[in-house]
């Protein structure tokens, strides 16, 4: 009768816990680290805290939460502390809880180490000089219940020795491979926790085969972009390969297994385009700048110098874009410039000798280049936008797929614009495929498996909305009312998908919503929006813009289609700025598109010459004609 009682007891003991060294590497990324990893699993890591990814400490403070944080300062370090034997207790924890709070970016300090023990789970931290490693694995009061400070390879090994299920050690470049040593048969998480000096950089995370995650390729929900994680998703990681048990923190997610192998060199490649992408970001905005205000003296030039000098400002944001197809990189930020404005001239050249004659063609040929090729890339993971200089660098770690802000004021213009001028030119006929490509828009920016953008929804469904209802009468405010509040309706359709599915699956909108921070989170992205207007290049291309079209007004073709099409410009761009992080930079990307095109479908003023009483010639007014042959 004890047989079946003493197997599964036999069976259990003879496998033993999972133990798991985390080896933090402040000062590092993947060229500097030794070149032990080729039979392990690794990605870049981005080393994301709320102050960005140059002090080591701030990372502690973010791997203990799950989510982006930060201390109090440089010299601050953890502040005074106790120490009773191997117990550790930082005497300010509650300053620096209170700081966490400020800063909007939800998940509590202390979660890690919480958690470890409420599992009664055996751990240690093992700091280096920098005793704010300890932090990693405080509780929620702030004690650290075991702790070496100044310790080394040797501690690391007599823990592992002692049977500890959890070590986290601190450790230099150099001292690396006497750790990765010590720690024996254990799982081993290696990750950098801050960038190298006087650089930026992504980071190095490598997982040990013993971790069971293979030696291929890495991803999590974070990121949704496999060779890339955050370093906020150590928090879960850990505790999943701990087998401890507990709901999604808010920005983090467990980092798992993706098909594929990657090698140490192309991951080296990967952070280089990360880094000058990341550099190039300022430069490229100045061309854009450039661009623009050249437009207002083209207003002066002969109409087939202006057309052909609008449709290479209107094919330059793609080719932004498009430059992503090649290892641009390896050129520098020169080359980039000069191969951007080289394919943007190439597509505006290309599309003034296939449609020059008719200007109305043009726009719509490059207007819906744009929105095709940001649609189909934001719907396949946004390989584009990655590292792109435009949007999301994964240095920063804002995004990493779906839909960037920048790209989406592109996009958003490319499709008003298109459908304006198909409303114009075909009336009712073309309402119904509008209303199919403006879903199907939708759905590439929002959808929480796609685009992901939740700012991008709530600007562009009532834009649209107000383009197709609006085109032949005027709107009586009831059914304003409606359309200014239709993209809150499709919003909360992706938020109940998103928060139906699997909590390893859901994006930032499904963890957010689950985790309570919604509140917090709306009012530090609109605290960034408000900044954006003081930073922001894109302000001079939307200033630019609007002083353009105050200029051009009298030339501006004036059929109701056309000037519907204007007020859902507006919208989208006032909608876009104030509900999404990056602020102005939206309409200013919006500006980008709508600028060249009008400077294309504009006309010379005609003026209308009439006698006075006296009989002498007395100019009036320029009239505009209306209608879809103007």
């Amino acid at each position: 009768m004890l047989a079946p009682l003493l197997g599964p007891q036999t069976a259990a003991a003879a496998t033993p816990p999972k133990q798991v060294v985390l080896a933090l590497v402040p000062d590092s990324a993947w060229y500097l680290m030794p070149p032990a990893f080729d039979g392990w699993a690794k990605a870049s890591l981005a080393v994301a805290a709320a102050s960005g990814g140059h002090r080591e400490g701030d990372s502690y403070l973010t791997i203990s939460k799950g989510g982006r944080s930060s201390g109090l300062g440089v010299r601050y370090g953890t502040g005074p502390m106790t120490v009773d034997g191997d117990t550790l207790t930082i005497l300010d924890w509650k300053r620096f809880v209170a700081h966490d709070k400020g800063l909007r970016f939800g998940g509590h300090l202390g979660t890690l180490g919480q958690a470890v023990e409420d599992a009664h789970v055996s751990s240690t931290v093992i700091t280096n000089a920098n005793t704010s490693a300890a932090m990693v694995l405080a509780d929620r009061r702030g004690i650290v219940h075991h702790a070496v400070l100044g310790g080394g390879a040797l501690d690391v090994e007599a823990a592992v020795g002692r049977g500890t299920r959890l070590v986290v050690a601190e450790t230099s470049v150099d001292a690396l491979p006497l750790v990765l040593r010590a720690a024996g048969g254990a799982c081993v998480v290696v990750a950098s926790v801050s960038m190298p000096p006087d650089r930026s950089d992504l980071g190095a995370i490598a997982i040990s085969p013993a971790c069971g995650l293979g030696t291929g390729r890495l991803v999590s929900a974070s990121t949704r972009q496999p060779d890339y994680v955050v370093l906020a998703d150590l928090l879960p990681t850990t505790l999943e390969l701990l087998h401890i048990d507990r709901d999604e923190p808010d920005e983090a997610a467990a980092i798992t297994a993706t098909a594929g192998h990657r090698s140490v060199e192309r991951l080296i490649d990967l952070d280089r385009r990360s880094r000058v992408t990341g550099r190039a970001g300022g430069y490229f905005s100045a061309l854009a700048v450039a661009g623009a205000l050249i437009g207002l003296f083209a207003t002066q030039m002969t109409e087939r110098r202006r057309r052909r000098y609008a449709a290479w400002l209107l094919a330059l944001p793609v080719s932004m874009l498009l430059i992503n197809l090649l290892p641009w990189w390896h050129l520098g930020v020169p080359g980039g410039l000069v191969l951007s404005v080289a394919l943007a001239a190439a597509l505006g050249g290309l599309a003034t000798v296939l449609f020059g004659r008719s200007p109305r063609i043009l726009v719509a040929v490059l207007a819906v280049l744009t929105a095709v090729v940001l649609g189909i890339d934001a719907s396949t993971g946004g390989k584009l936008e990655l590292d792109s200089v435009v949007a999301n660098n994964a240095i920063g770690a804002g995004r990493f797929s779906g839909m960037g802000n920048v790209p989406y004021g592109f996009f958003l213009a490319a499709c008003i614009l298109a459908a304006g001028l198909a409303l114009d030119r075909w009336g009712r006929r073309a309402v119904v495929p509008l209303i199919v490509g403006f879903a199907a828009a939708v759905l590439a920016d929002g959808a929480p498996s796609l685009g992901s953008d939740v700012g991008g929804v709530l600007a562009a469904v009532p834009a649209f909305a107000l383009l197709v209802f609006g085109w032949r009468r005027s709107l009586p405010m009831r059914r304003l009312a409606m359309i200014a509040l239709s993209g809150v309706f499709v919003l909360a359709a992706f938020a109940a998908i998103d928060v139906s599915r699997p909590a390893a699956h859901r994006t930032h909108l499904g963890r957010t919503l689950t985790n309570g921070v919604a509140v917090s989170t709306f009012v530090r992205r609109e605290l960034n929006a408000l900044k954006s207007f003081q930073s922001s290049p894109w302000c001079v291309v939307l200033l630019v813009g609007l002083a353009g079209l105050l200029v051009t007004s009298s030339q501006l073709p004036s059929s109701r289609p056309m000037r519907v099409m204007l007020a859902a410009l507006g919208v989208g761009a006032f909608l876009g700025t104030f509900l999404n992080d990056s602020g102005v930079s939206v309409a200013g990307a919006l500006t980008a598109v709508a600028w060249p095109a009008y400077l294309m479908l504009i006309g010379p003023p005609t003026v209308r010459i009439v006698r006075d009483s006296g009989g002498r010639d007395a100019p009036r007014p320029p009239i505009r004609r209306s209608g879809s042959g103007s």
